[in-house]
C-alpha cells in the first residue's frame, strides 16, 4: 500500500519534477515537500487541493489506500454511466445470480 508521501514522490518524480520545482508550485520550502514525502508531515487541505489539481487526481485517490491499484476516473462521467458502473460492481460482488443480472435503468 502506498502512503500519500510515496504517491506525492511517485507523481512529482513521474512529471520529472523536483522537490524545489513542486515546492515553488505549492507555494511551500522545499523542506516541506521533504517531510510530506517522508511521511513525516501531513499537507494542510489547501495544499492538498494543490496536488490533486496539478497532478490532475483527487484528493480521494491521494488519500486513500490503494486496492489493486485500481482507481477509476469518474469526473467526465454522466450520472447515470456512475450509476451502471456501480450497478456492474455490485453485479459481479454478488456473483452470478438471476437478480443480479439486471441493470436497473
Amino acid at each position: 500500500m502506498s502512503s500519500l508521501g510515496e504517491k506525492i514522490r511517485k507523481l512529482r518524480v513521474s512529471r520529472k519534477m523536483t522537490q524545489s520545482d513542486l515546492a515553488k508550485k505549492l507555494d511551500v520550502t522545499t523542506s516541506t515537500i521533504s517531510f510530506y514525502e517522508n511521511n513525516m508531515r501531513l499537507p494542510s487541505y489547501e495544499v492538498l487541493i494543490k496536488l490533486s489539481r496539478l497532478f490532475n487526481t483527487t484528493t480521494d485517490s491521494l488519500l486513500q489506500e490503494e486496492r489493486n491499484g485500481i482507481y477509476f476516473d469518474i469526473d467526465s462521467l454522466t450520472d447515470a454511466q456512475v450509476k451502471i458502473l456501480y450497478q456492474l460492481v455490485n453485479m459481479f460482488k454478488s456473483g452470478n445470480s438471476k437478480e443480479s443480472n439486471e441493470i436497473v435503468k
